[in-house]
């Protein structure tokens, strides 16, 4: 299931959990990609251990919405703009943009 599927749904039955992800590095340490979640970090951990090349595995607590087996991790909040606002200012901006004799043409 991809979240886009999930637009317009009503989420019941999903919750805000945090669980321990599983993701691989690069020689530096910095994340690449996930490689998966689990809910017992004493687990995930004993489970990268085992694993070859284990020094390029890592673990984190993070945030996800889920449900059963289906995760979608949760990022930084980020503000949702107003679209009307942010339509009037850029419209505010064009017609300034705009001389006497085209705004005369545009009855602006």
């Amino acid at each position: 299931m991809e979240l886009n599927e999930l637009i317009g749904s009503n989420l019941n039955g999903f919750i805000v959990e945090e669980v321990t992800e599983i993701y691989s590095t690069n020689e530096d340490g910095r994340r690449i990609s996930s490689f998966g979640c689990m809910r017992n970090y004493d687990v995930a951990k004993a489970y990268i251990e085992q694993c070859r090349g284990s020094h390029y595995y890592a673990l984190r607590k993070i945030a996800v919405i889920t449900k059963g087996n289906i995760v979608f991790i949760v990022g930084k909040p980020i503000t949702l703009l107003d679209d009307e606002k942010i339509s009037k200012e850029v419209k505010e901006k064009i017609l300034k943009k705009l001389s006497d004799e085209e705004k005369k043409i545009l009855n602006v």
